[in-house]
């Protein structure tokens, strides 16, 4: 199904100042014109309410860059996680907590392909990616981690 987002928006005309709820359709970008029937101009009883049109401004924001209908954010993991794998979560454009498997060995930067977890295409339930970029994290440790990882490392160049 096609979700819609809704916006209470304040209009100004000759009648006076008034809130009119408006669902902005999925798909609809920056720059485009979105036509509101009857919910224009009623200021002459003889005639119809006009349309409203409302030009479309999107704030950007900080957690997703946008490619068309794909979307790309960063995924903080620890380096720990990322050397062993790991199940991390992120959250998505419609604020639901998405969950993606890290493999091991993963390097900084790897890219990870959520599926229809981007933008709407326009006039379409279809949905585009969710491109997330890992970026990895070190914890502060203390000298008995510290001690514990230079063991394994030393190993690691054992073989």
């Amino acid at each position: 199904t096609l979700k819609s987002y809704s916006k209470l928006i304040q209009i100004n005309s000759p009648q006076g100042t008034k809130n009119v709820q408006i669902d902005l359709p999925p798909g609809v970008r920056a720059g485009q014109t979105v036509k509101y029937p009857g919910l224009g101009d009623n200021s002459n009883p003889n005639l119809p309410a006009g349309h409203l049109l409302v030009e479309i401004h999107i704030k950007p924001n900080d957690q997703f860059q946008v490619n068309n209908v794909d979307l790309y954010t960063v995924a903080n993991i620890d380096c720990l996680d990322a050397l062993v794998g790991c199940t991390a979560k992120i959250r998505g454009l419609d604020h639901r907590e998405l969950e993606f498997n890290v493999l091991p060995g993963t390097q900084p930067g790897t890219k990870y392909k959520l599926k229809g977890q981007g933008l709407y295409v326009p006039n379409s339930s279809v949905r585009g990616d969710l491109y997330t970029i890992i970026n990895l994290t070190v914890k502060k440790l203390d000298q008995t981690s510290i001690d514990l990882i230079k063991q394994v490392k030393d190993k690691l160049n054992e073989t």
